[in-house]
């Protein structure tokens, strides 16, 4: 099945259309390009839908209105990944990474430098700091 970007609609869409009834269960669905009324809706809404993964970052998107601020980073975490999806049908939203330490790690060899858990555990001990987005 599909699980991948909003802006991947016509992918999903073409999946859909080649499958036999009862092979695709739904479809899933990351929110780091695209938005989610471009893809829930039409074929896609007619099965579940899960939104599956976004992490949160040191920056937004392009696309994103409030770049810099926690403020910010919480309406765009709502708006695109918890409850915008919701409103169009989705059957749930999560966030990924729920702990980094203060440098944006552990990170896979070639994987993304700039993503922040929900949760900041510092790497030589010491509290916790939540995110803007475990505010969302």
């Amino acid at each position: 099945g599909h699980d991948h970007n909003y802006s991947l609609v016509k992918r999903a869409e073409a999946l859909l259309a080649a499958a036999s009834p009862g092979d695709i269960d739904g479809t899933a669905w990351h929110a780091y390009q695209g938005r989610p009324a471009d893809a829930l809706h039409g074929a896609v809404a007619s099965l579940p839908v899960y939104v599956t993964e976004q992490t949160a970052h040191t920056h937004r998107p392009r696309e994103a209105e409030e770049k810099g601020t926690a403020a910010g980073s919480v309406a765009w975490a709502v708006r695109n990944v918890l409850v915008g999806p919701a409103l169009l049908g989705a059957v749930c939203g999560l966030q990924w990474n729920l702990a980094l330490d203060e440098t944006c790690g552990p990170v896979l060899r070639g994987g993304p430098t700039n993503c922040r858990g929900l949760v900041e555990v510092p790497s030589g001990g010491g509290p916790h700091e939540r995110s803007p987005e475990w505010y969302g």
